[in-house]
Order: C-alpha cells, then structure tokens, then sequence
C-alpha cells in the first residue's frame, strides 16, 4: 500500500523545495506541490481539515498519545504499535510532527501542559542527537 500522511507531504515540500533550488531542476518542487494540491482538494469540505481518520473532537486525546509515544522511550521511535505500546524501530530520524502538533496545541489551547511537553521533547533532542559541531 503506497501511503503517506499530512505532516509528510508538507516537510516534503520543503526538502524537495531545496533541492530543487540547490540543482536548478523545478521537477522535485513541482511533484511535491502537486501532492499537497492533491491533498487540498480532498480536504473536509465542512470544516476544511485534511485527513478524514482524525477527528479534531479527540485532538486533544491524540496529542497525549503523541507525548505519551514520545516519552515511552525519552525520544520519539520511528515506528511504535499503538495497539500495545510496544515500539517496532527505536529510531529517530528527526522528523518535526510531533513537536510541531504540541506546539500547535499550546498555541490554540492556551495549555501550559503542552508548552511543557514541547520543553521535554526540545530537551530530550538536546540530551539525545547533539554532537559535538550539530545534532545528528
């Protein structure tokens, strides 16, 4: 099954988006664009949201699952079996959608409890990936 979520294809715009300007070639940015156009098209016509398997009614039941994912093993996995809670790949490739939807939650909430989940996946990064010239 070919898929891909939301917060992919929009990252994907921009690493695309830069290679495109790094190669002087517009085919990587004008395929990730016509995704997200794609994925617009297919919004919820009522509320104009994207993905029909979250309901925003539970975001704030998705967001303790994300923090909940996120601290099982003091970084996000790459890949983790809700069904159980077991995690399948301990890896992690520095994907931004996790810190990004808490940090969404804090701004539209208002919610410290959010601001603070941000702080410990910000710090857990620190603590996890720097090295000596960057993180990795």
């Amino acid at each position: 099954m070919k898929s891909t979520n939301p917060c992919e294809i929009g990252s994907m715009l921009l690493e695309y988006g830069m290679l495109s300007e790094l190669t002087g070639n517009p085919i990587y940015y004008e395929k990730c664009k016509a995704g997200i156009k794609a994925l617009f098209a297919r919004r919820n016509p009522e509320t104009g949201l994207v993905g029909s398997a979250i309901d925003m009614g539970t975001a704030e039941s998705l967001q303790k699952s994300i923090y909940k994912m996120w601290t099982l093993c003091g970084i996000e996995p790459e890949l983790i079996d809700y069904s159980n809670m077991e995690i399948c790949n301990p890896a992690y490739y520095a994907r931004p959608e996790a810190i990004e939807a808490t940090y969404y939650s804090w701004i539209f909430t208002g919610k410290e409890e959010y601001y603070y989940q941000g702080k410990t996946m910000f710090d857990s990064i620190e603590k996890y990936c720097q090295v000596e010239n960057g993180y990795c």
